[in-house]
């Protein structure tokens, strides 16, 4: 699959990690983040709403993506993005 202009390719020394050894991170509405779903490439999203998870450090959060050609909005988990686009590889579901 080809990489798209707003898509960030990340070496392929980066891996994933394993969920029970993610750091979580402060999150802050508004502000950039990025997202991994595939081959070691991340894209930018924007935090756009937190909610927390009964009996787990984990959130449910709200990402957009406002650059794409049809911006969209997600639902992910709040160990699943990263401050840069190797911690999103590293994150990746």
């Amino acid at each position: 699959m080809a990489i798209k202009d707003y898509e960030i390719k990340v070496d392929k020394s980066v891996s994933r990690i394993a969920t029970e050894d993610r750091i979580p991170f402060e999150l802050i509405i508004g502000e950039k983040y990025y997202i991994s779903y595939r081959d070691n490439v991340a894209e930018p999203c924007i935090l756009q709403s937190i909610k927390d998870l009964p009996n787990s450090s984990i959130k449910a959060i709200s990402v957009k993506f406002h650059h794409r050609k049809f911006p969209s909005t997600n639902s992910v988990y709040s160990n699943e993005i990263g401050r840069s686009p190797q911690e999103a590889v590293q994150n990746e579901s």
